[in-house]
C-alpha cells in the first residue's frame, strides 16, 4: 500500500518567501519566510499520511508495525524509526556555520549532557540524541554554499588583504603549512572575540576593498548585512566558497564546517537534530566543543554528480553516490536522455526499503499494491518495505529517498 504525504513547512527567518511556495504552488499572502519542507517520521514535524478512512502520522504508522513499514534489516541496523529526513531547503539569507558530530561523538555527547542533567529541549544543548548526521543537498536552482576549510596558505592571503592589523597576524599564523592544531587555534582567536571588537573588523573591511577577490569579498558584505558584528561575517575567507548548479550536489560528512547561503535544494540526512554551530546564528554556540569535532582536513569540497541509469519504460534513473548508511538520494526522470520525454513514459521499480518520492515536476502516478496516487510538483508518497515494486507513470521527474541494503 502506498500513502500520500501531508507535510509541514518550517518557517525559520532565513527562509525564502518566493522559491517553496512557488515550487508547492502555494499563495503565501502574509510574505512569511518558507525555510524548509519536511518528509519523513521527525518528531518534531512528522508527515501525515493518507489512509482509507482519513489521516495519520506517518510516525505513528511506522511505531505500529515497525518491521512492516520499514523492514526487518533496517529496523536491526537503525532502530524503529525511518532513519532519514528528507527535505526541501529554500534560503534567502545566510544559514549558521555549523558543523554535525560522528556517531561515536555524538552517543558520547548525548550521554555526557544527560549525566550534567541539561533538559533535551533547553537552547544550550548541543547534542539532542545519540545519532550523527551525515547531509547531501542537491540544488535544485544555483545554490551557494561555503563547505570546507580552505587551504591554509589561501586563507593566509586573504587575511592579509585585510585593513586589519590583528586578522592579518591571525592569517600570517597560517603560513608555512599549518596543522590540525594550528588551523584550531586560528579558528578559537576568529571566532571567540567580543562583539563590539568583531563590529569594528567588519566596519573597517567593508570601507577599504584592496585585492580581495569579488566574489569572497561581496559574500562577505552580503553576510554582513545581516550579522553586522558577527566574526562569522570572515567565513568566506576562510571556508570554500562553492556554487552548485541545478541537478549538483553535495555531501557534508561529519565535522564538516559548512553554510548554506542562498539558493533552493532537495536535502537528505540521517534522522538527527544534532547540530554543532560557530557563527550566523543567534542560537546556542559552543565553540570548544565544534573544534574537538571539527574535521581539520583542507581543500575544496567533491562536488557530486549522478551516473544515469536506463530505468525501462522510458525512464532514467540518476543516482548520486551512497556516502551514508541510512540513505541513498536518486532522481527517476522521464526520458532517456536524461529529459523529459515528449511522452509520458511507464517504469516498474523496485525497492530495496522504505522509500520516499518526492513529486519534482509533474503529474506523475505512483501504483503499488493495488492503489494508485497521483503526484504533483512538491507532493510526495512514502512507500513502505512491504512493497517490493512500484511503477510510475507521467512526464516526470521524481526525487528518491530510499534506505540502501
Amino acid at each position: 500500500m502506498l500513502y500520500k504525504l501531508r507535510n509541514s513547512v518550517q518557517h525559520y527567518a532565513w527562509g525564502s518567501p518566493v522559491l517553496l511556495p512557488e515550487f508547492l504552488g502555494l499563495p503565501n499572502p502574509e510574505n512569511l519566510p518558507w525555510a524548509e519542507l519536511w518528509m519523513g517520521d521527525h518528531p518534531g514535524a512528522p508527515s501525515r499520511a493518507e489512509i482509507p478512512d482519513g489521516e495519520a502520522g506517518l510516525d505513528g504508522l511506522i511505531a505500529s508495525d515497525p518491521a512492516g513499514f520499514l523492514g526487518a534489516g533496517s529496523v536491526e541496523r537503525f532502530g524503529p524509526r525511518l532513519p532519514f529526513l528528507f527535505k526541501v531547503l529554500a534560503a534567502a539569507e545566510p544559514l549558521s556555520i555549523q558543523c554535525h558530530p560522528g556517531r561515536e561523538d555524538a552517543r558520547e555527547g548525548f550521554a555526557r549532557e544527560n549525566r550534567l542533567g541539561i533538559p533535551q529541549d533547553a537552547r544550550e544543548r548541543s547534542y539532542r540524541d545519540p545519532n550523527h548526521k551525515p547531509e547531501i543537498i542537491l540544488a535544485l536552482t544555483d545554490f551557494t554554499a561555503l563547505a570546507g576549510l580552505r587551504a591554509p596558505e589561501e586563507t593566509a592571503e586573504f587575511f592579509s588583504e585585510l585593513p586589519v592589523p590583528e586578522l592579518a597576524a591571525a592569517g600570517r599564523n597560517l603560513t608555512g603549512g599549518a596543522g590540525p592544531e594550528r588551523i584550531k587555534a586560528f579558528l578559537r582567536g576568529l571566532l571567540s572575540v567580543p562583539r563590539e571588537t568583531s563590529r569594528r573588523w567588519i566596519n573597517a573591511c567593508r570601507s577599504v576593498r584592496k585585492r580581495l577577490p569579488d566574489r569572497q569579498y561581496r559574500w562577505f558584505l552580503r553576510i554582513a548585512e545581516f550579522y553586522p558584528d558577527d566574526p562569522g561575517c570572515f567565513a568566506p575567507f576562510y571556508l570554500n566558497l562553492v556554487t552548485l548548479g541545478p541537478g549538483e550536489a553535495l555531501f557534508l560528512g561529519s565535522g564538516e564546517l559548512h553554510a548554506y547561503l542562498e539558493g533552493m535544494g532537495v536535502e537528505l540526512m540521517a534522522n538527527s537534530d544534532n547540530v554543532l554551530r560557530a557563527g550566523l546564528t543567534p542560537k546556542h554556540m559552543d565553540t570548544e566543543e565544534l573544534l574537538r569535532i571539527l574535521d581539520p582536513r583542507t581543500g575544496p569540497p567533491g562536488i557530486l554528480h549522478p551516473r544515469r541509469f536506463d530505468a525501462g519504460g522510458g525512464f532514467t534513473e540518476e543516482r548520486y553516490p551512497r556516502l551514508a548508511d541510512e540513505f541513498v538520494l536518486s532522481a527517476v526522470r522521464a526520458g532517456k536522455d536524461g529529459g523529459r520525454g515528449p511522452e509520458p513514459a511507464e517504469a516498474d521499480i523496485e525497492t530495496e526499503g522504505p522509500e520516499i518520492l518526492l513529486c519534482g515536476e509533474g503529474p506523475a502516478e505512483v501504483r503499488a499494491g493495488g492503489r494508485a496516487v497521483s503526484l504533483r510538483r512538491g507532493e510526495s508518497v512514502f512507500i513502505p518495505a512491504s512493497e517490493s515494486r512500484y511503477s510510475v507513470k507521467g512526464g516526470c521527474l521524481l526525487y528518491r529517498a530510499r534506505v540502501p541494503r
